[in-house]
């Protein structure tokens, strides 16, 4: 399927554009070039706007033109803002190119678009003026034609908002879904906190005080979120594995105390072993960067320490957001399933549908090739007992799987670090 279509993607849920709505005054007349099925256009015509919609594919959905936006000179007469939720694995292009045609450009993507050196061009001095962060996960934004289960995404979304000439800092709030018939709020006003002032190019979170690292010890193995009053910890009170842990993560600030019982090792595999059951655990989803390498017939994963990121781009090595999932199994084998976050197929897609479902049955998944993804087969109800989850904390998990195997680079004289550079001899 041709890639930059919506539905090479997923449609766009509702309340996230409801949410939208709620804290930005959009113009009147806006393009969405990637309509899709509609999600998008049909609030945005409800609400009052006028707009322009447009797909390379269509879909069923009435377009008022089918074309390849990413070679449209001009926007269409009278629209001042293009408004999409734009394919990821094309995101940077659709962006750059959005900024060339309309003064104001408005993208639903995830939180990690603010990442990498080489979306330096977009996110930089064009005029990004804010980040709306959702409070909570967004319902999973399933493909075209999807007849499974509906669940929630595991990834972190934003609205992101450019505004041509804009010159000031970029200021990051946090917003809330929002469903049919919530109550309506003046567009511009979030319960964020006061805004600050800052130089061009600094980002200012909408909350008068400091960020603080939270704890949530014992929360995380609870079966109900982490409280929000979670007692505050300082960086001195964490120790060296927990500060560790805390640098690579990209998800969460970090966690408080350490437990070495139980588990001398997890082992960390690009899938759950074929045609065995497991659970996932309901909150254990860190997200850290990765490397994979080849040794003899298999493939063994590395994280990879923040500040090694730019030496091992410079030797061609590229590190991949990943997010970690544990499982366990009947037997009570325990398992570390990293999910590539920038990485948009259905083999991707399916397997951590598959993970999701596991927080709330057992499960197994198994390949469909004819289809390229995985399928997902419940066990009867009540066949496995309820599964029984190491007591360790997230720092010390880590650990068993991947630093005390030697598999965290984190210094250029890593022995694999070395090989890759040729300085192994």
């Amino acid at each position: 399927m041709l890639q930059h279509s919506t539905q090479s993607g997923a449609e766009s849920p509702v309340c996230a554009l409801r949410a939208l709505l709620q804290v930005e005054h959009l113009p009147e007349c806006i393009w969405e070039p990637a309509a899709g099925r509609g999600a998008i256009v049909e609030v945005l015509r409800v609400s009052g706007h006028k707009v322009v919609a447009s797909d390379l594919i269509d879909y069923g959905f009435p377009l008022d033109f089918v074309g390849d936006y990413l070679v449209q000179a001009v926007a269409p007469t009278g629209c001042q803002c293009i408004l999409t939720n734009a394919p990821f694995k094309i995101i940077d292009r659709f962006i750059a190119h959005a900024l060339e045609l309309c003064p104001t450009v408005i993208v639903l993507a995830r939180l990690a678009l603010l990442e990498s050196r080489r979306r330096t061009a977009i996110l930089e001095h064009r005029g990004l003026a804010r980040v709306h962060v959702f409070r909570e996960r967004l319902p999973m934004m399933h493909r075209d034609g999807w007849a499974g289960p509906k669940a929630s995404s595991a990834m972190a979304f934003a609205w992101f908002v450019w505004e041509r000439g804009h010159t000031g800092p970029i200021i990051i709030d946090r917003i809330s879904i929002v469903t049919a018939g919530a109550e309506e709020k003046k567009p511009g006003v979030t319960s964020a906190g006061s805004i600050c002032a800052l130089s061009e190019g600094d980002c200012v979170m909408t909350n008068t005080q400091k960020p603080k690292l939270e704890a949530i010890e014992g929360a995380l193995w609870a079966d109900k979120p982490v409280d929000a009053a979670a007692e505050a910890v300082t960086e001195e009170m964490l120790d060296a594995d927990e500060a560790e842990f805390t640098k690579l993560r990209r998800d969460l600030p970090g966690v408080k105390g350490a437990s070495a019982l139980g588990i001398v090792t997890i082992t960390v595999s690009a899938k759950p072993v074929k045609n065995e059951f497991f659970r996932t655990h309901p909150t254990f989803c860190p997200e850290v960067m990765l490397v994979q390498n080849e040794e003899g017939m298999e493939k063994h994963f590395y994280a990879v320490d923040t500040e090694m990121e730019v030496p091992l781009k410079g030797i061609g090595i590229t590190c991949v957001l990943h997010k970690l999932y544990l499982i366990v199994t009947p037997r009570g084998a325990t398992r570390i399933i990293p999910i590539n976050c920038e990485i948009d197929n259905e083999w991707t897609r399916t397997k951590e549908i598959g993970l999701l479902d596991g927080r709330e049955q057992w499960v197994r998944i198994y390949s469909d090739k004819e289809n390229t993804s995985y399928k997902v087969f419940p066990a009867p109800a009540g066949r496995f007992a309820d599964p029984i989850w190491p007591d360790l904390k997230p720092n010390k998990i880590f650990r068993l799987a991947f630093r005390d195997k030697g598999r965290l680079i984190n210094s250029p004289e890593h022995p694999l670090f070395k090989k890759w550079d040729a300085r192994d001899r």
